[in-house]
């Protein structure tokens, strides 16, 4: 497997630098780089993302990402490619002939139309801000990326950005039907950054997120409709020599994939204090509105939804809350106090959330002796993550993780399990980050 990995990106490295450096002699001033990625992460998952059941045993598995990064830069243009081979090992024979591991995570062009004008088309990154609508998903192996036309100006305390995405199955001769379950039919983003001062810098987002709505007609024919949702909102950064504070809210109005009426918010603020040179200590909470359980007159969709962010980034790491689940719950109330520690090559943090529900969550057993719709106790219970990063140098860098969560009965509820079982997960990644062409240079100096 390693053999045939290893002889893949040989033979694109090899095709790439090949084109690169005939591309390069044709213009003395255009900037090349080649970089690369190679990230295998162990993990051990007993309750992630979930809780477990007494019999159910821990996972244990290895998987990684290699990436390779190839960008060129010219008076007129840009352009990037990045292709990747994600997989966890012994997922493919040893003797197998091909697979479909091998991916282009980006490849896009962006071209200058005026000193601080560009237009970029292609697959690419999106990430704004704290990630927290948009964001590159980059702990996952696979990352994310959009097909999208993105407008850009960029001034000196100004940044403005508007994209433009429309999304096919294929090729088609007829319909614009879009039958990805995964995906936005068509989405079209305004993003404003204004930097105030070097302490001072705040953020606009308007996001209008059309999804595909599969219905049937009074006929009983099949039929398809593009229901859209707003998310406005933005995000104001304050940075101190010893205190620091960001909050950001955002509200979301419209239709949501399954026709229903969407009304929902989010909010998060949080304040730094720098304790000493190598010590921070910071305190926030987030809240994120839900859909109650116990109310059954409501036919509106009160929950938030973080679409396209890094949500692994938030609300612990055991990725229980909208890493691909928890949407259209109750939502969620997080008080989180985080200490962190910067020295050297050494970098540690530990994270401590107090979870709750922001609506009501519906007691079954009750209603089910009773038949009453009464609410339990909102707690869902408390996680704790502790992370430490050693880098040895600028590009390479080790991290360990290690983070439990103690479930309360309201928890069981919304996920199933057990909250007596131990819920934890453990991680060891390294991550070596190769810029080739600068590899050669300092050989040849």
């Amino acid at each position: 497997m390693l053999n045939l990995l290893f002889f893949q990106m040989k033979l694109v490295s090899k095709t790439i630098i090949a084109i690169a450096i005939s591309i390069w002699t044709l213009d003395a001033n255009a900037q090349l780089s080649l970089t690369g990625q190679y990230i295998p992460r162990v993990e051990l998952r007993h309750g992630f993302k979930t809780l477990t059941s007494p019999s159910q045993g821990a996972a244990l598995f290895v998987s990684h990402r290699a990436r390779l990064i190839m960008g060129y830069t010219q008076s007129k243009y840009k352009f990037n490619i990045s292709v990747q081979d994600v997989r966890t090992w012994g997922s493919q024979s040893q003797l197998n002939l091909s697979d479909n591991l091998f991916s282009i995570h980006e490849i896009w062009a962006e071209i200058f139309l005026k000193e601080k004008i560009s237009l970029k088309l292609g697959r690419q990154e999106l990430v704004y801000d704290d990630h927290r609508i948009f964001g590159n998903v980059d702990w996952t192996m696979q990352g994310r990326s959009h097909d999208i036309a993105l407008f850009k100006y960029s001034g000196d305390e100004m940044k403005l950005h508007l994209g433009l995405g429309f999304n096919q199955d294929s090729e088609q001769l007829f319909t614009t039907v879009y039958t990805n379950p995964n995906n936005y039919k068509t989405l079209q983003f305004l993003w404003l950054n204004n930097k105030f001062s070097e302490q001072l810098n705040a953020s606009f987002l308007v996001l209008n997120n059309g999804l595909q709505f599969i219905f049937v007609d009074q006929a009983g024919n099949r039929k398809y409709d593009t229901k859209f949702s707003q998310t406005i909102g933005g995000r104001v950064v304050s940075s101190g020599q010893l205190v620091g504070f960001s909050g950001a809210f955002y509200f979301q109005i419209g239709k949501d994939g399954n026709n229903q009426d969407v009304s929902a918010y989010n909010l998060l603020a949080d304040v730094s204090y720098k304790v000493t040179d190598q010590l921070t200590l910071t305190a926030g909470v987030e809240l994120l509105s839900g859909t109650s359980q116990t109310d059954l007159t409501n036919t509106k969709n009160n929950s938030f939804n973080p679409f396209y962010g890094t949500n692994h980034k938030f609300n612990g790491f055991m990725d229980y809350y909208f890493v691909a689940n928890h949407i259209n719950n109750v939502g969620l109330q997080d008080i989180f106090i985080k200490l962190g520690y910067k020295r050297d090559k050494h970098t540690a943090s530990i994270v401590t959330h107090l979870f709750s529900s922001n609506d009501n969550i519906l007691n079954s057993a009750e209603l089910a002796v009773t038949g009453n719709s009464v609410a339990r106790d909102s707690s869902l219970g408390t996680e704790i993550d502790f992370t430490y990063v050693f880098a040895p140098s600028p590009d390479i860098a080790m991290q360990f993780g290690y983070s439990q969560m103690f479930a309360t009965s309201s928890l069981v509820e919304l996920k199933g399990g057990s909250k007596s079982e131990i819920s934890n997960w453990v991680y060891l990644m390294l991550k070596i980050t190769p810029d080739f062409l600068k590899k050669v240079e300092d050989k040849e100096n």
